[in-house]
């Protein structure tokens, strides 16, 4: 059902740019499922999962054995590395990032408030994240997708 939501709201939002964040493929939209899934899967036996936050929960997930602590600090990382973007971008652009046609000064500002040297250097640290939380969104929530039973009870 997670899987089936997600590639409903890949149609309805898909990313155009890397600089939706929040839509990209492993954005914020993936890690805020990652960490849903994960917390509905194992709170009734586990209630302590429970968080709103959604670094909190992969914590909580990662403290409770769930996920590695090598896989749940790079997805809070990625996680407060968009959240950065988005909002830098939310507070500065009046319609979505143009990488294009935005001001030197706005790009070297984002890399800045990002913690980035440079513009390029923020650009694929987003590519390398996303693509890092891709990879477990498809390992936690897709890949089991494709090993359930087939509910109609046949073979194919």
């Amino acid at each position: 059902d997670v899987a089936e939501m997600r590639d409903r709201i890949t149609r309805e939002h898909g990313a155009k740019s890397v600089w939706n964040v929040k839509h990209l493929r492993g954005g914020l939209v993936d890690l805020e499922f990652i960490a849903q899934y994960l917390q509905l899967r194992h709170a009734a036996e586990r209630p302590e999962l429970l968080d709103a936050s959604t670094e909190e929960a992969f914590r909580k997930i990662s403290d409770a054995g769930l996920i590695g602590r090598t896989l749940a600090g790079r997805l809070i990382d990625t996680t407060l590395l968009l959240r950065q973007v988005q909002s830098f971008l939310r507070l500065t652009c009046k319609e979505d990032f143009d990488e294009e046609t935005a001001p030197d000064g706005l790009k070297v500002d984002l890399a800045r408030a990002a913690g980035c040297a440079d513009f390029a250097a923020l650009k694929n640290r987003v590519i390398t994240a996303a693509q890092q939380s891709a990879e477990a969104y498809f390992e936690i929530i897709e890949g089991p997708r494709g090993e359930l039973p087939d509910p109609s009870g046949g073979g194919g």
